[in-house]
């Protein structure tokens, strides 16, 4: 039995080959799980494994209520949302969304 599959685009990207996005590029995209643990993301932020300042991202600026909301959440063992990052050319680590909860590990 032979399946169609239709391809849909989505709407406000067009072709990845034509969509020019410089330094990070979307023509390939591989989506990972990979459960961390707060101490391994503290090492590789120790380490240099992640880039905390790419030129798209905002400066920190979580004032000291919601940092202590996040630290209690970890200390709750309340599930976090996830963090995306994109690995570049070195296999580091780029920081695409979760700054401000990652720097608040950093900066505890």
């Amino acid at each position: 039995m032979k399946t169609d599959i239709n391809e849909e685009k989505i709407e406000g990207l067009g072709d990845a080959q034509d969509a020019s996005w410089g330094d990070y590029p979307i023509d390939t995209m591989l989506i990972r799980n990979e459960p961390r643990t707060v101490h391994d993301i503290l090492r590789r932020i120790e380490q240099e494994q992640f880039i905390m300042d790419p030129d798209f991202q905002r400066d920190f600026i979580w004032d000291e209520a919601k940092q202590s909301k996040l630290i209690e959440s970890v200390v709750m063992r309340i599930p976090l949302p996830v963090f995306y990052l994109a690995e570049d050319e070195q296999g580091r680590m780029i920081v695409v969304d979760g700054l401000q909860r990652l720097s608040t590990f950093h900066r505890s």
